[in-house]
């Protein structure tokens, strides 16, 4: 999984973006609002990123 593939630092990040609230998470992903800029990082742009490309969907 890329959870598994996170380093120590990703999942400390990866656990503060958890922390954000659901929907305001889910508009900066969306990209209907720009993200805090201490969590606009490699790793959300990663998400970001994945998002977009549909890999998640089903």
């Amino acid at each position: 999984s890329a959870i598994a593939q996170m380093t120590a630092d990703e999942l400390t990040e990866f656990e503060r973006l958890m922390e954000v609230p659901d929907r305001e998470l889910l508009a900066w992903v969306l990209g209907e609002m720009q993200a805090r800029a201490h969590f606009d990082t490699a790793l959300f742009r990663r998400l970001c990123d994945f998002n977009r490309s549909g890999a998640g969907a089903r």
